[in-house]
């Protein structure tokens, strides 16, 4: 009984570093998935008035408990090729914060086209990355 006691309690001490490993690894997906979800929120915002930027609110509803911020800016079509009328280019910023500094920031950026008609929505390119990297 004495050296089973000694095993579980070394196997127990192995496992603390992997609980503690895994409440960070959480809280980063948490955010990652804050940030593309204020991506979303953007787009969804914007498919009735996709020329209206400024209309944007800057903070999304909070997402995984944590606060985002959505920026939204009006593109210039592509010249090649031929952009037919009635396209809106945006690109559209979300952040969440990580921990408790402002400078810990998970970021996603993405240029969407939307259809001034039908409000249809087309993400020409998206990305995730920790803030400074993009």
């Amino acid at each position: 009984l004495i050296l089973l006691g000694a095993l579980v309690g070394a196997l127990a001490g192995l496992a603390a570093p992997s609980f503690a490993h895994a409440a960070v690894v959480r809280n980063l997906n948490d955010t990652t998935a804050a940030a593309d979800s204020g991506i979303e929120y953007g787009i969804q915002s914007l498919r009735s008035a996709p020329t209206q930027c400024a209309g944007l609110p800057s903070k999304a509803p909070v997402i995984n408990q944590k606060a985002v911020a959505v920026s939204c800016q009006v593109l210039a079509p592509p010249v090649v090729p031929a952009t037919p009328t009635g396209i809106s280019y945006l690109s559209l910023v979300s952040t969440a914060q990580i921990g408790s500094t402002t400078a810990d920031l998970i970021e996603s950026r993405a240029v969407v086209e939307i259809n001034n008609r039908t409000g249809s929505a087309t993400v020409i390119t998206w990305r995730t990355c920790h803030s400074g990297e993009c």
